[in-house]
């Protein structure tokens, strides 16, 4: 028959006396002990050595029990084969058995097994997904550090699953559990149950700081967390008050903590910052989910957002939610985080907030209204985020924060001249009464003499330089103590001590003025400022050309200005009740 090209790529045939050793051979590999096998193939094959498993791989389940119950075990008087290890000769120490319970000796393969990871390990479980070799796919035949790798096997993860497999397996095969998927989901999760009693005491300790505002870190917190060296002596205060309070609750008997760091690697302490950072994260989100459930649950909401930088010179937006629960018909207002912003056009702006709207589950058609401040690139008519999330949804409507609204008003009123003085008299009164201790106890006196039972306040507070809206709490105090302070300083103007009765000049700032125009209560003219004050002084132009003077340098000058008020008052008082 002629052949063809093609005929040089087909296998060629064998004959029968190639086929025949290899049906041998794979017969030979096959082979597994039975215990329907004969007396003499039981004997040549040691009845069930652990070895035969290895070869095998695929075992069914009669098998993998006869493996795990009938192991092939040697007896005292067995001779175990010696190993010439460097200068030393070594073997194999039958008292092993004992220590571990789970060891097999293997005289098919002149080595130790770990019969149960041999059995039931899984796949692909060394580092990095390599298959596992010492004990499980390999025999142990180097005894110079046995024990150290006994251990160090004994505590890994895959041995204590191949363990629990194990017992789940001989369990249901006992007739007691019919089910080994509900065993080795039991065994899952008592990992994961070991797993949270090390990390419990740790978010625990976190948690506590975060709820009393205290900083975590120390000057020191790096690097493994040494117990045993302060058992006996105070705790330092290097470590931070996070590794500070870990050693606090091992010193007061955490038993899960100190199991945890006498079994854990040093890579695996879960103390780092890295890991202090994602518990705080994980935490965040924790709480963000359930704010945001609330807001699923009631459906609509309304956003409140405002940009500031931090101290980092980084552009922080805050996003608020406000929704009903209409359960209890209750307004209710949560912070749901920062978003840091590169640009605060309307456009980003807009694309930050949909961008995290989505993130957390929220659609922007249950969106009904929006709260900014009035900058044009929040309240921009065109191009204003207000204006952006609108043509998407023509329900959000844009209210103006009545807070910046309530600010922009007070901050126009306290242009007007009687409001100006009053907040620069009321300024410079409290820095007087609380720049000196003896002036401050004075004051405290006055207010005990007073007898005022219904105030509580004993302390001037500063004016807010910043926001005209938080002064009304410095207003309010400056008023219920009106009487005190005004007795006080009677008592200081007859003061011997210079000191006392008189405000040194400001050394940094020499020649700050209060733009205020007070007058005498005895309609004489306004009194002008000693010399020393009008170094550097520069009139400013107004309307009313109003004397600008310092602040009250003595107690006559505010006991002064504070008849000046009184004065006004009433006469305003006159006048309405006229009317």
């Amino acid at each position: 028959m002629k052949r063809t090209l093609l005929d040089f790529y087909k296998p060629k045939p064998l004959d029968d006396e190639e086929r025949e050793p290899k049906r041998l051979k794979e017969t030979e590999s096959d082979a597994i002990p039975s215990t329907s096998g004969s007396n003499s193939q039981e004997q040549d094959l040691l009845s069930y050595d652990i070895g035969l498993a290895v070869d095998k791989k695929m075992l069914n389940d009669n098998e993998r029990l006869k493996f795990l119950k009938e192991t092939w075990k040697p007896d005292r008087n067995y001779v175990f084969p010696c190993q010439q290890e460097g200068k030393q000769v070594r073997k194999f120490c039958y008292g092993w058995f004992e220590r571990f319970n789970w060891l097999s000796y293997s005289q098919y393969k002149s080595g130790a097994f770990c019969k149960m990871c041999v059995l039931f390990a899984p796949m692909g479980a060394g580092v990095g997904c390599q298959p596992l070799k010492t004990l499980v796919n390999q025999p142990l035949t180097k005894f110079k550090k046995a024990l150290d790798m006994l251990h160090h096997h004994e505590s890994s993860q895959y041995h204590k699953f191949s363990v629990q497999k194990s017992a789940g397996f001989s369990i249901v095969n006992s007739g007691k559990n019919a089910n080994i998927v509900l065993q080795l989901d039991q065994a899952k999760l008592d990992i994961i149950e070991a797993n949270k009693k090390r990390l419990r005491p740790i978010v625990k300790s976190i948690i506590f700081c975060a709820h009393n505002n205290i900083p975590l870190r120390g000057h020191r917190d790096d690097g493994e967390l040494v117990v045993q060296e302060y058992q006996n002596t105070v705790i330092p205060n290097n470590q931070g008050v996070f590794r500070n309070l870990l050693l606090f609750r091992l010193d007061s008997g955490d038993v899960d903590l100190q199991s945890h760091f006498e079994n854990t690697g040093k890579n695996c302490t879960m103390i780092s910052k890295t890991v202090q950072n994602e518990i705080i994260a994980s935490i965040g989100e924790v709480v963000k989910t359930s704010i945001v459930n609330d807001i699923k649950k009631f459906k609509f909401f309304s956003i409140l957002c405002d940009e500031t930088t931090d101290i980092s010179k980084k552009e922080q937006m805050t996003l608020c939610i406000r929704y009903v629960d209409t359960e209890i018909c209750v307004l209710k207002e949560e912070f749901l985080g920062f978003i840091e912003m590169s640009s605060t056009t309307g456009q980003d702006i807009k694309d930050a907030i949909s961008k995290e709207l989505r993130r957390m589950g929220l659609s922007l058609e249950n969106l009904r209204g929006q709260g900014y401040d009035g900058g044009s690139n929040m309240a921009g008519k065109f191009i204003g985020t207000q204006a952006l999330i609108k043509n998407e949804q023509p329900l959000a409507l844009y209210t103006h924060c009545f807070a910046h609204c309530l600010n922009l008003s007070i901050s126009k009123s306290c242009e007007t001249t009687a409001i100006r003085n009053m907040v620069g008299i009321v300024s410079a009164v409290s820095t007087f009464l609380t720049a000196s201790a003896k002036r401050v106890n004075v004051l405290e006196q006055a207010i005990s003499n007073a007898n005022l039972t219904e105030v509580k306040k004993r302390r001037l507070k500063a004016l807010c330089t910043t926001r005209w809206v938080e002064r009304h709490e410095s207003l309010i105090t400056f008023k219920e103590l009106f009487l005190p302070i005004s007795n006080a300083l009677e008592q200081l103007e007859s003061d011997r001590d210079v000191d006392t009765s008189k405000r040194p000049p400001e050394r940094n700032n020499p020649g700050i003025y209060y733009p205020t125009k007070v007058y005498h209560p005895e309609n004489k003219p306004p009194f002008n400022p000693d010399d020393k004050y009008r170094k550097n002084k520069q009139q400013i132009p107004t309307k009313e050309a109003p004397v600008l003077i310092p602040p009250p340098d003595t107690c006559d000058t505010s006991y002064d200005a504070i008849s000046v008020i009184r004065r006004e008052v009433f006469i305003f008082k006159d006048a309405v009740s006229n009317t």
